[in-house]
């Protein structure tokens, strides 16, 4: 083969498609990198959205008890359309694993919910079905109560987290970036007062006897 054939033969094979990569590996411009980051937050809003509704939906088919104790746990946490999907939807479910109830019991005890009403609303929902559930429950608010949950630097979403004093606040302020709001499951101050023992005492009472008259 002379020299010219083997030219004409490489000329053919950078020419073939999909030969010739360079094309493949090019950087987006600036303004193609500008849509696709709309586009990522455009679908992170119709996502979030389509998550609202269906917690909204699910809220809507609770009955009259149920919807008593929840006004009660959101005017202690926060509406339940703000919270963590994950959480919002393993609060509304009708019975949770060890799992979830792992999950969902650390959120609500991190974000200060009354022991004695997060008894209620798992019993009124009736979402624990066995001794067992009831009793792994009372066995969180013990380690809550002890600061055994914050000795094992268990970690859960905080709605209202705050940031630490700053330059530019320097009393502190609130936590801004879903990062920052993870934080330890801490004691709770006033879990050695003896006039707060009875909330303790009440949720126990009342998840051993699956009854919310303690």
């Amino acid at each position: 083969m002379t020299f010219l054939q083997l030219t004409l033969v490489e000329i053919t094979i950078l020419d073939r498609p999909g030969r010739n990569t360079t094309a493949k590996h090019m950087k987006p411009t600036r303004q193609q990198q500008q849509e696709a980051h709309e586009e990522a937050r455009k679908h992170k809003l119709e996502m979030r959205e389509r998550q609202r509704a269906s917690v909204a939906k699910a809220i809507s088919s609770l009955n009259n008890n149920e919807r008593n104790v929840l006004a009660r746990v959101e005017n202690e946490i926060g509406p339940l359309l703000s919270w963590p999907h994950a959480e919002a939807t393993l609060m509304l479910k009708d019975h949770i694993v060890m799992a979830e109830r792992f999950r969902l019991t650390l959120f609500l005890l991190g974000n200060g919910l009354n022991p004695t009403t997060l008894a209620e609303w798992m019993i009124t929902r009736r979402m624990l079905r066995d001794d067992s559930a009831r009793n792994h429950i009372c066995s969180m608010l013990d380690a809550h109560r002890t600061g055994k949950l914050e000795a094992k630097q268990y970690t859960t979403y905080v709605m209202l987290a705050g940031m630490p004093p700053s330059k530019e606040f320097p009393y502190g302020s609130l936590a801004t970036k879903a990062k920052d709001r993870v934080m330890v499951v801490a004691k709770p101050n006033f879990a050695d007062l003896p006039e707060c023992l009875h909330f303790w005492e009440n949720a126990k009472r009342m998840l051993k006897r699956n009854s919310v008259y303690a």
